[in-house]
C-alpha cells in the first residue's frame, strides 16, 4: 500500500477535491508494461468512480498482505487476502488469492481485475476502442503475474 498516496486539497475552501496517486513501481518496466500499467491503472480508476467498485480490506489483512508481498517470489508462491467480490454493496467476504487469480481470476470463486475490465469496456462503444488497446498492453501483466515473465 506504499505505492499509493492520498492527496488532500491544497486549502479548505479549495475546489480541488481529495487526489490518489498511484506510485511508480520498483521494478525497471519496459515502454511497453509501462503502458500496460497505466492502461490498467486507468480502467480501475475509472471503475471505481463509474462502478462503485469496492476494495475494503480490514487494515490487518492489508498489513499481512504487506508482510507476504515482501518475501522473494512471493508474486508467484504466496497468496493474498482480497475481497470476493468487489462489486457495489457486495457482502464483506474475503479470500486468499494468487496474484495469478486476483488479476485472472478463480473459477467460481473470484472473476479477476482483468475479467472486470474487459466487461467493463463491453458496455461503452468508447470503451471496445480501447479494450482492444487494453487486449494487448494487458498481456504484459498476464505474464507477469502468471510468472511467464521475470526480471
Amino acid at each position: 500500500w506504499n505505492s499509493v498516496r492520498f492527496k488532500p486539497p491544497p486549502s479548505y475552501d479549495s475546489k480541488i477535491g481529495w487526489r490518489v496517486e498511484l506510485r511508480t513501481m520498483d521494478c525497471g518496466l519496459t515502454i511497453e508494461e509501462n503502458v500496460a500499467y497505466a492502461m490498467f491503472s486507468y480502467f480501475i480508476a475509472k471503475m471505481i468512480t463509474e462502478e462503485n467498485l469496492n476494495f475494503y480490506i480490514p487494515i490487518s489483512k492489508v498489513d499481512e498482505n504487506f508482510e507476504r508481498g515482501c518475501k522473494r517470489d512471493a508474486i508467484l508462491t504466496e497468496k493474498f487476502w482480497f475481497r470476493k467480490s468487489v462489486k457495489q454493496n457486495s457482502p464483506d467476504e474475503y479470500i486468499q488469492l494468487s496474484m495469478d487469480e486476483i488479476f485472472h481470476g478463480k473459477p467460481n470463486e473470484f472473476i479477476g481485475l482483468l475479467n472486470l475490465i474487459l466487461e467493463y469496456c463491453k458496455k461503452d462503444l468508447m470503451q471496445i476502442i480501447h479494450s482492444d488497446v487494453a487486449k494487448d498492453l494487458m498481456e504484459s501483466l498476464k505474464d507477469i503475474t502468471s510468472g511467464n515473465k521475470s526480471y
